[in-house]
């Protein structure tokens, strides 16, 4: 599972909501002719202008579910064609591996090949809708919890739901550990982290408590039109949210992709195992650095760089693709 001597193992991670800002990923959109035929592609494909929202807001349309999940999606695949553009073929001669946090996990599947664009679109679209009607058949949302082990959050959690559903959604990294469950729960948490490691809790403006069991009215739905897709296997390996390892069976990867609706994402122990394959540079490619951050906290000895532009993909980025996808073709 390593690489040839002499290069390095490249990860490319794509975020998740929370992420998004209005006008993102309008500088790749005039720069890059890729990049701009993603944004029309995916507005073709929905019947809508969703690059508009995404460039010109407001800023409660982009954060709805419904527009965040697939704004996020657009503007990371557009980077990736860009980058791709300006690497002079595809990144699959030069990336080892792809994840992506929580609904990133989408943008991964698209470029590893799994599924193309305007499905990935359309599959985007009946999610966020789907959980949109979830979430507003709950009361409920997400906090995030800062220090302490997941162990300890786990604990937690399991004394708040005495209160209402109470579960652990994001294993983020050590010291971060995101909650999601119903409000009379998660208004106990600061009461319950009295005595243990965890510091604080932050309650995070989502419209929902996603990945959770409050998400399975969302879930057949979903299956549904998963059901459907037409699926290659992945051409460049994919870490999956749920399992925290790789898959390549079309019959696995839909399950785990249901699964993730209502699932633990597992981002620590999956970038655990990415440096346990031997990788030492991971890419964001998408607006902000939230996981790149992730990165820092959860193991320092490796890269983390960001591509949220036409300068950083020319000054991060180009040159360690470059360089892998040579030792990748020597080693043909």
């Amino acid at each position: 599972m390593g690489s040839p001597e002499g290069a390095v193992s490249v990860v490319f991670m794509f975020p998740g909501q929370g992420s998004q800002f209005v006008g993102m990923g309008r500088e790749v959109y005039d720069s890059s002719p890729a990049a701009r035929r993603v944004f029309h592609e995916v507005d073709e494909t929905l019947g809508r202008h969703l690059s508009r929202i995404i460039f010109q807001g407001p800023e409660e349309a982009l954060t709805s579910t419904c527009n965040a999940q697939l704004a996020l999606m657009t503007v990371s695949v557009a980077l990736v064609r860009a980058l791709e553009e300006n690497l002079g073929g595809p990144i699959k001669d030069a990336v080892k591996y792809v994840l992506g946090h929580s609904v990133g996990e989408h943008t991964a599947l698209h470029v590893s090949g799994v599924i193309g664009l305007p499905d990935i679109a359309k599959l985007l679209d009946i999610r966020g809708k789907a959980m949109h009607r979830a979430s507003s058949l709950c009361c409920g949302g997400m906090a995030a919890l800062i220090g302490g082990s997941l162990g300890e959050v786990e604990a937690i959690a399991a004394r708040a739901s005495e209160y209402g559903i109470c579960e652990v959604a994001n294993d983020n990294c050590t010291g971060q550990v995101v909650v999601s469950g119903a409000e009379s729960a998660l208004q106990q948490l600061p009461k319950l982290i009295e005595g243990t490691g965890v510091k604080k809790v932050i309650k995070l403006r989502v419209s929902g408590p996603f990945h959770s069991s409050f998400m399975r009215l969302a879930c057949s739905e979903i299956s549904d039109f998963i059901d459907q897709l037409e699926m290659n296997r992945p051409a460049v390996e994919m870490v999956f949210n749920v399992s925290a390892s790789t898959h390549s069976d079309c019959g696995e990867i839909r399950d785990l992709m249901v699964r993730q609706v209502v699932s633990r994402v597992r981002w620590r122990e999956s970038i655990e195992y990415l440096v346990g394959c031997g990788c030492s540079e991971f890419i964001e490619v998408g607006p902000g650095q939230v996981l790149v951050g992730l990165l820092r906290r959860i193991d320092n000895s490796v890269r983390g760089l960001s591509v949220d532009s036409m300068e950083s993909i020319r000054t991060n980025c180009s040159g360690v693709l470059r360089s892998e996808k040579l030792a990748a073709s020597n080693s043909g």
